[in-house]
């Protein structure tokens, strides 16, 4: 070998010396030197990272962790917060908790393009994309109760952070030109001063530009197939200030950087880019129940360009991006060798020892026909000879120095094409090809490849690839598991696998052939044929002599190149697809009884069964006239239910232990509470059974369901006639709604008014869209106007002259007694005191219209009164009737604010 291509592979072999993750040594220095020591509260400080640590180095879409960089605990603060409760439960003592500045520091080789997600602790904390060009170095993003973070996204020239700035804390003035970061703003860190695990998951994007015959990097494939929601609202106004409003949490949809469809609003249909959303809490009302506030989610949507012009109508639809975004490996490479630093190693391609820039764009051109998309994250400060290495495996080439030309080449593998040079007979030196094989037990025959799934969360996916025929005639297997490093696309990684286990089950084996002085010309990685030798051989390596002609030949059998077979390896991972959004199962519009109002606006429920576990939501829209709808509120709680299988009958027990059955539908039976430990919650109504029929709607208290096979269940432990309903007949197909008492949603409406009808209609949200709303048959119903119209009086009786008998003789005098529902405390009647709890009388709200007709409903005489009894004296009857009737009738009606409840009534005859 001559002193040219000693120093050649010299500087080859220093790529093995060169770190593709730098080191934070001056900086974490710095930091740990100033804070050493530091205390707050007897709190130990928080872990940072150490000296000589290694930042990240990122090329693609990963999930990376933070370099801890600062954590000053002069900047933390405690907070007295109330614990968070259950629904229904009351606010608890104020706890401590801890926010903290922190400093993370996530890549070195700035600038990064966009982040996609945070997660703390494996759960989701921001969701959507920022990019560059959304959120641009300086600008903060805003995580409501979790804290805000800075981000600074590595460009050379990117502003100074003023926290980092501030010499108390680090000494210098630096823009960390090329490092990508963010300074956390008071993270909140719970009740106690630790910080939960963060994981970012970040994109680099190719900044060199070197190959120009292939794509460097391919955007993912967008269809317009996504989720399409109706718009609710708008504010018009210039780019970060108009936007439009959707109902719930639709943020998961309307990423930053993704493109929308806008159609059939006052702005021109037409695509658009999101700029970014977020969510807003709206109140829309009182909780019925505890006086709190009935909060909402909205979506807010911003565009890049702003919105102007724009109205109420219409819809938007989500573009879906695939998962097939990604390097070209080719361009990878290109980017970690030949970058300036820190970006890359900074070789020159044209230098001294140049590079053969050719055979990588025919790299390049290969790997973009064939599909690959690459990805890396290197950590720990490795090398760029292990990053190489990997990508040698992985996509099969090898970099050789071509002896014709002097430079290092890159040499694909694939299967041979054309005409293959021939080593013949008669330019073989000496002895005949030798082969060396290794007869040893086989190292494995059951191939495990490994790598991080993007579709997965970047969590491990595994695919196998197993020599069946060599597993059945040991009679024994033996596994391997290999990792794949260089990318997170599953359909890269099957083509890896594939092409990876032809020379790992092979076998081992060695092939040696002496030639003549031409056979110089070639390079390792080169297939050919030699006679004597059937298969094809690849290259391994090239050694001559200066002072003879002898040429050796290191060959295997070409197991890399070997046809790949036609199985296709399917996307893993158990991911379910998609299923259309549908109706709701049942649904059905219920007033809230008075007892539970205590004072406040006539309020309704909607409750509803939901068609599959995929629909998320719904919006629950009202109208007066079956036209014009309103969205009232979202229901992001569930609902369960059915139909009645078998009849209930009003004069059936008001306590059932085993009572009728019913035809499950939707999802959510599982979530039936079993309250047959709990009889306080359960007498108390914690968990409520609705029965909808045309008789009318009864309230009942349940403990549990007993499943009968299949769709069949019974509820037991049924407590009839709740709150202001009364027992009823519900026949077969009766509707029954089973929930906790607090999950669902309150609506609150000035379209809610006494006698009226009322029409609602449910819209699920699900994963795959929004169903559109003139597709969903509604339900009407007259509302009886609980909380404004009084209660029905009941239980009107006689008590003389012949008790419980509703009969006068000549001269008696008749005396009449009614009972009465209050909302006041304590409660009376079938309200939310246990059973056999003792209760006092309840003042009157309102007066009662004690009426007196004649059979045929001719008003003789009336009395209004606050007492719940009557005495119509003989002499009163004579006079009012012109003599003594034969019979007569007595209703009573409870007239309160201007309202009247149904009267009830009783007729009495002469005997």
């Amino acid at each position: 070998m001559n002193l040219r291509e000693t120093k050649r592979r010299a500087e080859w072999a220093q790529l093995g010396w060169a770190a593709l993750s730098f080191a934070l040594s001056y900086l974490a220095g710095k930091l740990l030197a100033k804070k050493s020591g530091l205390k707050v509260d007897d709190d130990k400080p928080t872990t940072l990272t150490t000296r000589g640590s290694y930042m990240n180095y990122v090329l693609g879409r990963r999930r990376i962790g933070p370099l801890f960089a600062s954590a000053p605990p002069l900047d933390r603060e405690i907070k007295k917060e109330k614990a968070k409760g259950g629904k229904g439960l009351g606010s608890s003592a104020k706890t401590e908790v801890y926010y903290e500045v922190g400093w993370h520091v996530l890549g070195s080789n700035g600038p990064y393009w966009a982040m996609h997600g945070i997660l703390q602790n494996g759960k989701v904390l921001m969701g959507g994309t920022i990019t560059r060009d959304s959120h641009p170095s300086g600008t903060t993003v805003d995580l409501g109760k979790e804290g805000s973070f800075t981000i600074y996204w590595g460009e050379e020239d990117q502003p100074i952070n003023a926290f980092l700035g501030d010499a108390d804390r680090v000494g210098v003035t630096s823009r960390w030109p090329f490092k990508f970061y963010v300074v956390w703003n008071k993270k909140r860190l719970g009740t106690t001063p630790t910080w939960p695990v963060l994981d970012y998951i970040v994109t680099r994007r190719p900044e060199l530009g070197l190959l120009t015959l292939s794509q460097s990097y391919y955007e993912p494939t967008r269809t317009l197939t996504g989720a399409t929601f109706d718009i609710l609202g708008h504010v018009n106004g210039a780019e970060g200030v108009g936007h439009f409003t959707f109902s719930g949490d639709a943020t998961q949809e309307f990423q930053g950087g993704t493109q929308v469809e806008l159609v059939g609003n006052a702005m021109a249909d037409g695509t658009y880019d999101v700029l970014r959303s977020e969510t807003v809490q709206v109140v829309t009302g009182v909780h019925p129940f505890y006086g709190t506030d009935i909060v909402v989610t909205r979506t807010e949507v911003y565009l890049y360009g702003g919105v102007t012009a724009a109205d109420d109508n219409g819809t938007m639809q989500q573009y879906e991006d695939a998962e097939d975004d990604g390097f070209n490996p080719a361009h990878l490479i290109a980017e970690a060798l030949f970058a300036p630093w820190p970006q890359g190693l900074g070789l020159d391609p044209d230098g001294d020892e140049p590079w053969d820039i050719d055979s990588l764009e025919e790299m390049g051109v290969q790997f973009e026909a064939e599909g690959l998309r690459a990805s890396y994250v290197a950590v720990n400060g490795e090398k760029a000879s292990s990053m190489l290495a990997a990508f040698m495996q992985d996509y099969g080439f090898i970099v050789p120095i071509d002896s014709a030309t002097g430079k290092l080449k890159f040499q694909l593998i694939r299967e041979p094409s054309g005409t293959l040079p021939v080593i013949a007979y008669s330019a073989q030196v000496g002895s005949l090809a030798e082969i060396e094989k290794n007869h040893g037990e086989r190292p494995a025959d059951r191939l495990i490849f490994r790598f991080a799934d993007r579709e997965q969360a970047y969590g491990d996916m595994t695919i196998g690839i197993g020599d069946d025929a060599q597993a059945s005639f040991e009679e024994n297997q033996r596994s391997r598991v290999v990792e794949i490093p260089t990318t997170v696309n599953f359909r890269t990684a099957a083509i890896i696998a594939e092409r990876r286990s032809q020379e790992i089950l092979a076998g081992a084996g060695v092939i040696t052939i002496a030639g003549a002085r031409g056979a110089r010309t070639f390079v390792p990685g080169q297939a050919f044929l030699a006679d004597g030798v059937d298969p094809v051989l690849r290259v391994l390596g090239v050694e001559f002599s200066d002072t003879s002609s002898l040429v050796q030949i290191k060959a295997m059998v070409d197991y890399y190149g070997a046809r790949a077979s036609d199985f296709v390896n399917q996307t893993g991972g158990g991911g379910a697809a998609y299923q259309p959004v549908q109706p709701d199962e049942q649904f059905d519009i219920i007033e809230v009884p008075e007892h539970l109002l205590d004072g406040d606006p006539m309020t309704v429920v909607i409750p509803r069964i939901r068609a599959h576990n995929q629909i998320l939501s719904a919006d629950l829209w009202i109208s007066r006239d079956d036209t014009t709808y309103t969205l009232a509120e979202t229901e992001l709680d569930v609902q369960t239910g059915g139909t009645l299988s078998s009849q209930l009958d009003a004069t059936d027990m008001s306590c059932l232990a085993q009572g009728p059955t019913f035809d499950a539908l939707g999802p959510d039976i599982a979530t039936v509470m079993d309250l047959s430990a709990d009889a306080t919650n359960w007498r108390l109504g914690r968990q409520l059974c609705v029965i909808v029929s045309d008789a009318g709607v009864e309230i009942c208290f349940l403990q549990n369901v007993t499943a009968l096979g299949g769709s069949s269940y019974r509820l037991d432990g049924l407590l009839r006639a709740r709150y202001d309903t009364v027992r009823l007949t519900h026949t077969v197909g009766a509707r029954v709604y089973i929930f906790e008492n607090t999950s669902i949603a309150f609506i609150q409406d000035l379209l809610l008014v006494p006698a009226e009808e009322l029409w609602g209609k449910t819209q699920p949200n699900a994963s795959s869209g929004q169903l559109p709303l003139p597709s969903v048959s509604p339900v009407g119903v007259v509302l009886r106007g609980k909380g404004l119209v009084p209660m029905d009086p009941i239980a009107l009786t006689q008590l003389a002259p012949f008790k419980g008998s509703p009969a006068y003789a000549t001269g008696n005098d008749a005396t009449f007694s009614w009972g009465y529902r209050s909302t006041a405390s304590p409660k009376t009647g079938a309200g939310s005191q246990g059973a056999g709890v003792a209760c006092g009388v309840s003042a009157v709200e309102g007066d009662f219209l004690i009426e007196f007709l004649t059979t045929a409903n001719v008003l003789k005489h009336s009395v209004v009164q606050q007492a719940t009894s009557y005495t119509y004296t003989n002499a009163d009857l004579v006079t009012h009737f012109a003599g003594e009737p034969a019979a007569y009738k007595i209703r009573v009606t409870l007239q309160n604010g201007g309202f009247s409840s149904d009267y009830i009534e009783l007729t009495v005859t002469k005997v």
